[in-house]
């Protein structure tokens, strides 16, 4: 599938889509991604202050919720209290009493029936309160629950102190005991502000003129500003008609199940409450209350983004949500949420496609260093000739002398008769040496030279051995050359080669860590930056580069639990948490 351009805005979610293909993610972490503004931690300061202080105020300070049947008054006194002591179901009438808290910080707190629905429940309020009661079976008592010493045991409300006023006793019994110090007027928005809610409020405000603070109770999913503005002009009107032009309402939106506004709610009831009974409450409001709740609203969003991160560092890089690659929605749906807890709406527009083009190229380039490619091996072959060399002959004729040993036979003459014969003769010769030269002695030598052989020689015949040279011609065969055959013909492997055929989409791990937190931190800092801004992306890049070193450092640690799977997806926040959230 093509890659989305980074300018093409036709298939980008938007904020409100991101941020829910985000909560999607995080179904098993419902309450993960609600936004805790800064006003909402003012406000849970206050409520922590006012139950855990002892004598916060100066004196006694009495506050009455009254106003539409439902609209909340039971749950703000239950988020005083700190537990959902008094029964609040949501719907019209669901108080037939007068209820009553009184906290440490000596603030007491009144829940009444509301008005609008059923007549004799309002006249139960308006008889606790003084204001003449409507048409309709009219209040002769109300009852009284104080839930100051009261517990919750096994789901139920233990230790609540009931006393029955009779309207006789009202005065003595009630009224003097508790004088409103100031109302809290709360009607819901997108409900219908009728006549019976009008006549309520006006009988309320001739009663207690200023001290009415209307409070507007708005459900984050639920109340849209169109509701806030018409409420708004009906109460006005009202006002009008009672003051004139000389007093406006005090006008304060806040979420009575959630907290959210109670600050702001606070404060506006510290304006009506006279100053001497405000005792330390005022310096808890002016004191560093903004600052602890700027630090901890700091903690919570990190702590949230380091929860995204961990859980998106365990999945593939190739996940799609909402058919949006699930990185990119997530690093958008965090910057949304981080627009949404620094309450910089004026600047979303302009964060919002900046950061687009940012996180979708960072988002690539995620992708790409957290993708594996899958390599196929391929072999290169050859042909090769198996050959063997044969030798090639010849008859060759050679000479050559060879020795070789012969038989033959001598004879040998030999005798004694021989040798006398000429031993006379010599002797002869002697003698008659002159004898014979003188007269032919040599033939007379001769004879009987002749007749010595004849007589005396012995002749004999032996065979001997001899060694000869004889020639020897000899024929034989002779490698002249060798020939070539080929015996068969092979493939064989001569190299190998690598060949791409896919890839694999391997775990976000560290370089998801390092995106989602440097836009978080940075979505952060653009946020609260109090004078001129730089762009987004600079912001980003300085924390890229800061949360860069700081894993760098816990790369081992976090490697080693990446590893190990979404079992250990909270220990990797917390580590994050430990290494990045308070820095």
């Amino acid at each position: 599938m093509a890659e989305t351009q980074s300018n093409d805005t036709s298939r980008r979610p938007s904020p409100d889509t991101t941020l829910e293909l985000l909560r999607a993610l995080f179904q098993d972490r419902p309450g993960l991604l609600r936004a805790v503004t800064l006003g909402d931690l003012e406000g849970r300061g206050v409520v922590e202050e006012i139950q855990s202080h002892d004598r916060l105020f100066g004196l006694p300070v009495f506050q009455f919720a009254v106003g539409q049947t439902g609209a909340g008054k039971t749950s703000l006194g239950n988020l005083l209290f700190g537990e959902r002591a008094m029964r609040s179901t949501g719907y019209q009438d669901c108080t037939d009493y007068i209820g009553m808290l009184r906290l440490r910080s000596d603030l007491w707190y009144f829940d009444t029936p509301g008005a609008g629905g059923d007549e004799q429940y309002e006249n139960f309020a308006r008889l606790a309160l003084g204001l003449e009661q409507i048409r309709g079976r009219k209040a002769e008592s109300f009852e009284l629950l104080d839930f100051t010493d009261a517990s919750l045991e096994g789901g139920k409300v233990v230790g609540v102190l009931r006393t029955e006023v009779a309207a006789a006793d009202r005065d003595r019994e009630f009224g003097e005991k508790y004088p409103p110090d100031v109302i809290v007027y709360l009607v819901v928005p997108q409900r219908l502000f009728l006549r019976p809610d009008q006549d309520y409020l006006r009988d309320m405000l001739e009663r207690y003129g200023d001290k009415v603070v209307v409070a507007l109770n708005t459900w984050e999913s639920a109340t849209r500003d169109v509701d806030v503005l018409n409420v708004r002009r009906q109460i006005t009107s009202v006002y009008q008609d009672v003051f004139g032009a000389s007093v406006e309402p005090r006008f304060v939106r806040f979420d009575a199940l959630s907290g959210t506004g109670v600050h702001d709610l606070t404060r506006a009831l510290c304006q009506v409450i006279a100053p001497e009974k405000l005792g330390g409450m005022q310096a808890v409001l002016d004191g560093d209350l903004k600052e602890h709740a700027r630090r901890e609203r700091s903690l919570h969003y990190r702590r949230t983004v380091n929860r995204i991160a961990a859980r998106l560092a365990l999945n593939t890089v190739d996940q799609q949500t909402g058919n949006q690659d699930l990185v990119a929605v997530a690093a958008k749906g965090v910057s949304q949420f981080g627009v949404l807890t620094f309450e910089a709406g004026a600047a979303a527009a302009a964060l919002r496609d900046a950061l687009a083009e940012l996180v979708d190229r960072e988002a690539r380039s995620v992708r790409e260093k957290q993708s594996e490619k899958i390599v196929t091996k391929d072999a290169e072959t050859r042909k090769r000739d198996i050959v063997t060399r044969e030798p090639q002959f010849d008859l060759v004729e050679t000479t050559r002398k060879k020795k070789q040993k012969i038989t033959r036979e001598v004879e040998q003459v030999t005798g004694a008769g021989f040798l006398n014969t000429l031993k006379e003769h010599a002797k002869a010769t002697v003698d008659q040496i002159d004898n014979a030269l003188g007269g032919g002695g040599w033939d007379k030598h001769d004879a009987l030279r002749e007749r010595a052989r004849r007589n005396s020689v012995h002749r004999t015949t032996s065979t001997v051995q001899e060694e000869v040279e004889v020639p020897v011609t000899e024929i034989r065969q002779k490698v002249v050359g060798y020939q070539e055959k080929v015996l068969a013909t092979v493939e064989e492997v001569v190299g190998v080669t690598e060949r791409v055929i896919g890839t694999k989409a391997l775990k976000g791990g560290l370089p998801v860590i390092e995106l989602l937190l440097s836009v978080g931190t940075g979505v952060e800092a653009y946020c609260v930056a109090e004078d001129g801004r730089d762009g987004i992306d600079t912001y980003v890049e300085r924390e890229r580069q800061r949360i860069a070193i700081v894993l760098d450092r816990a790369e081992p640690q976090l490697s080693k639990l990446l590893l190990e799977g979404h079992d250990a997806e909270e220990e990797i926040a917390v580590l994050l948490d430990r290494l990045l959230a308070t820095s």
